[in-house]
């Protein structure tokens, strides 16, 4: 029997470094520029999620 993290471990990962990211973004203004171009560059590796996540992430309900 699954539990609630092996159905939502991606979410619950994703958005707990979303809110880290969100953390340091208000409070280090001296880290924003970095963390936005950072952002950007990364970004691309984000769209080839639909080619990866289906190989080594398929839980029975998502």
């Amino acid at each position: 029997m699954d539990t609630f993290g092996t159905h939502y471990g991606y979410l619950i990962a994703t958005l707990l470094i979303g809110g880290l990211w969100t953390v340091l973004f208000w409070l280090r203004s001296d880290l924003r520029k970095e963390l936005m171009w950072m952002s950007i560059l990364i970004a691309p590796a984000g769209l080839t999620e639909r080619y990866f996540v289906p190989v080594y992430w398929d839980p029975g309900t998502f």
